[in-house]
């Protein structure tokens, strides 16, 4: 009984000296205030009572980092090391708009020559853009693709053998990138393969992210779409979408595929921005 006693109050002295070491340990990451102080701290004490706040800590260095940097590379590592961080959203904003004010710095030229890949569930297409004709709309679309927004999104309104729609982050047609663009008469024809983008009915001053790709020539669209684009490859996976079942005209969203199809990447290919 006496020797159960003994080690009884030996392993309540030794818990006593772990949690006296785990405090001074966290003072002293504490004073010197680092990102590398906390995740030594955590390494050495990964159950600790003060895990929490120590990556609470870590996330708000690592973004002071970032913001110091001011680079959409800074921003980028900041958003791999915590994506659903506290700062996350503003480190996607601030990324983007460093991407948008390297985009408007391209000569037409460059954005003329550069090809936009899609990556679908029926296949793949490239894009060719008209800077001349639709600068703002172009430069838009790069920024939206440069900044990976339409990975991953679905082509959420499919008009069988006319025309085929993506770029809404919702899905249901009321998605966009959070901001609006003015509308652009870019003088090109709404001709089998043109790529425009898409507005609500509101105000033609309301894009942003959506476009559709023309699977036949819509000339009552001319005029009242920016088209800024063309399919230069891969037609046949357009029509392949366009033939798709869908919740046609009275459904909710309409014309929404019934079995989603993704547009699992977009990429630009010969067009880089400085990170």
């Amino acid at each position: 009984m006496r020797s159960r006693i003994v080690i009884v109050m030996l392993c309540l002295l030794a818990a006593a000296g772990l949690i006296g070491c785990e405090r001074r340990d966290w003072r002293r990451a504490n004073r010197i205030n680092t990102i590398e102080s906390y995740e030594q701290f955590l390494a050495k004490y990964p159950q600790s009572r003060f895990r929490e706040t120590a990556e609470e800590r870590i996330d708000i260095g690592s973004y002071d980092q970032a913001v110091k940097q001011n680079t959409i590379s800074a921003y980028e590592k900041y958003l791999a090391a915590f994506p659903a961080g506290q700062f996350a959203t503003n480190a996607r904003n601030q990324r983007l708009t460093l991407i948008q004010f390297a985009v408007k710095a391209l000569p037409d030229d460059r954005i003329a020559a550069a090809r936009v890949h899609l990556e679908t569930d029926k296949g793949n297409m490239i894009l060719r853009l008209f800077p001349e004709q639709a600068p703002v709309t172009t430069r838009n679309f790069l920024t939206l693709a440069l900044a990976n927004f339409y990975d991953g999104l679905t082509f959420h309104r499919v008009e069988k053998n006319l025309l085929v729609q993506t770029g809404d982050p919702r899905g249901d047609s009321l998605g966009g990138p959070g901001y609006m663009i003015p509308f652009e008469l870019s003088g090109l024809k709404h001709r089998r393969g043109a790529v425009a983008m898409w507005h609500s009915p509101v105000s033609v001053n309301t894009g942003g992210s959506q476009f559709y790709l023309c699977l036949q020539d819509l000339p009552d669209r001319d005029g009242l779409y920016t088209v800024f684009g063309e399919v230069s490859d891969g037609m046949s996976v357009a029509d392949a979408i366009g033939r798709v079942e869908t919740s046609g005209e009275k459904g909710y969203p309409p014309f929404q595929p019934l079995a989603p199809i993704r547009l699992a990447r977009l990429w630009v290919e010969g067009l880089e921005v400085k990170k």
